[in-house]
């Protein structure tokens, strides 16, 4: 990435080019007819939006990165790994974007040159698969049959072929949902909190033991499959805060047919939500949580129901911000805010659904010490009532030195030692022994089998350490955001499976190993 700002020109020939993406993949869309693959049209839908978001991010970090330039340029490289993931990741779904737009050409010239011929299970399967074809890729009818196989087989688009095949062996999602059902009701017994401002209530308790999951992209539909080849039973789902739960309502069900619970982040990347924004959470939890209105008269596992909202995404790193990259007052106010904004989300979620609990940025962030967590508290000194429980993203052999951090000034500024601690994000990245840019400090040249040991000691070390204080660990990511050999960014090469759906060897195999020992 260049050292300094885009020339204005660039930016709006920038802009230009994705006006124009998105009014081609929109017209596609729209232009659809009533025969296309329910699948293709939700992944594209899902695309579209997802695309939307990254650029907002990309927009955001290259901001960032460009004041960081100005003030400090060679104290900068979080600002550049910030950038170049957000880069990454909107490169992923312009590529997604395409495939999935030649797919559904192809499927209308298909339908306009060949005589239609009506899938032989179609009548006999006509309401498994609606529920399931919304999840963007048809696994709902098959489970992890034909069409999942071939959604992702190659990043081709060929989700639109053999959209009725497999004899709907996992109707409904009957095969999921274990061991999690009982953590549904967890919470019904929280009690009113008197500790100052009178309508302060106590946070969820934790839903039950550690539960282990993966992080999935931003095109929620498109990524299903790759979780549900990988056997994960939660995965960690981001929607832009402010999103209408309505807007919700085909990704929650394709999710919960295919048995998988979200844990749903609540983004708000490189800003504060504004007071209404905090509290519209409460409509995710009224709608989404145990008990909530999206279930009713729907046949879905009940252990699929959310129960944790995480209130946004590494807020305490300077990387989203080029107000204060070097100011301790502008990382004191951020911090400030976010617990101001915290609360008013929490009170709201409490009040819809008490069986929901909002999880708080404990990490601190790039500025290590006690300052994220004692400016939350100092802005809303009951903090510690509200929190259902602090997140943290310890990436790296020094795992170990962030999370104590992350309890000890917690329990400083007054939280109580029952607050579990929610590893949302923690990963490798690798491809196979070919070196990388960076791994966080560990090996930039890992294969796949030492990443396997270091994930499976990592895990087990962790557990040992914190004991029922963790309550969950969700892999970053699904999948590779590039294919094997294409880059030597590392940002690529987080996933636990390859871009094209196939396994990485022994990682693969310790990562599912995990998620079926700990759903």
């Amino acid at each position: 990435m260049a050292n300094g700002p885009r020339p204005l020109r660039a930016r709006i020939q920038s802009l230009a080019a994705l006006l124009v993406t998105l009014c081609v993949t929109l017209t596609i869309v729209s232009a659809a007819d009533a025969s296309q693959p329910v699948a293709v049209t939700s992944a594209l839908h899902s695309a579209v939006t997802a695309r939307a978001a990254a650029t907002h991010t990309l927009a955001s970090r290259t901001r960032a990165l460009e004041s960081c330039l100005r003030l400090h340029p060679k104290e900068c490289e979080q600002a550049r790994l910030a950038a170049r993931r957000a880069s990454s990741k909107l490169a992923h779904t312009d590529r997604l974007i395409a495939e999935l737009s030649a797919s559904a050409k192809h499927f209308r010239h298909r339908q306009i040159h060949v005589s239609p011929t009506p899938p032989t299970n179609g009548g006999s399967h006509s309401g498994t698969s609606t529920g399931g074809t919304t999840s963007g890729t048809g696994t709902g009818t098959t489970g992890t049959g034909t069409t999942s196989s071939g959604s992702t087989s190659t990043g081709t688009g060929t989700s639109s072929t053999g959209s009725g095949s497999g004899s709907g062996t996992k109707t409904e999602g009957s095969t999921v949902g274990t061991g999690n059902t009982g953590s549904e009701t967890s919470g019904a017994g929280t009690g009113t909190g008197n500790t100052g401002s009178g309508t302060q209530t106590e946070a969820a308790a934790p839903s039950g033991p550690f539960e282990m999951g993966v992080v999935a992209g931003s095109a929620l539909l498109y990524e299903l499959p790759f979780i549900e080849k990988l056997g994960a039973h939660t995965a960690r789902t981001e929607f832009e805060i402010g999103t209408p739960a309505s807007q919700m309502d085909s990704i929650m069900e394709a999710y919960a047919r295919a048995g998988v619970k979200p844990l749903l982040l609540a983004s708000f990347d490189g800003t504060i939500p504004t007071p209404e924004q905090a509290k519209d959470l409460g409509t995710w939890a009224a709608q989404f949580g145990p008990g909530g209105s999206f279930w009713a008269g729907k046949n879905l596992p009940a252990g699929s129901a959310v129960t944790s909202i995480e209130f946004g995404n590494e807020t305490s790193y300077s990387y989203q911000y080029s107000n204060d990259s070097d100011s301790a007052s502008g990382y004191a106010t951020r911090a400030q805010e976010y617990a101001t904004r915290f609360k008013e989300a929490a009170e709201s979620i409490h009040a819809a659904n008490p069986n929901v609990g909002l999880l708080a940025q404990g990490d601190p962030g790039n500025a290590p010490g006690t300052s994220w967590m004692d400016n939350m508290f100092k802005a809303v000194p009951n903090l510690g009532s509200l929190v259902a429980g602090w997140t943290v993203h310890p990436y790296g052999p020094n795992w170990q030195s962030i999370m104590d951090e992350v309890l000890s000034s917690a329990q400083a500024d007054g939280a109580p030692a029952s607050i579990p601690m929610y590893v949302t994000e923690w990963g490798l990245a690798t491809d196979n022994g070919r070196c990388l840019s960076n791994n966080y400090g560990f090996n930039e040249c890992m294969t796949y089998q030492e990443a396997a040991t270091t994930l499976q000691s990592t895990v087990a070390a962790m557990r040992a350490r914190y004991g029922s204080r963790l309550a969950g660990l969700y892999v970053y990511e699904a999948h590779d955001l590039k294919a094997t050999g294409a880059s030597t960014e590392r940002e690529a090469y987080f996933g636990a499976l390859q871009s094209n759906e196939a396994p990485k060897g022994a990682y693969t195999t310790t990562v599912q190993s995990l998620l079926s020992t700990n759903p």
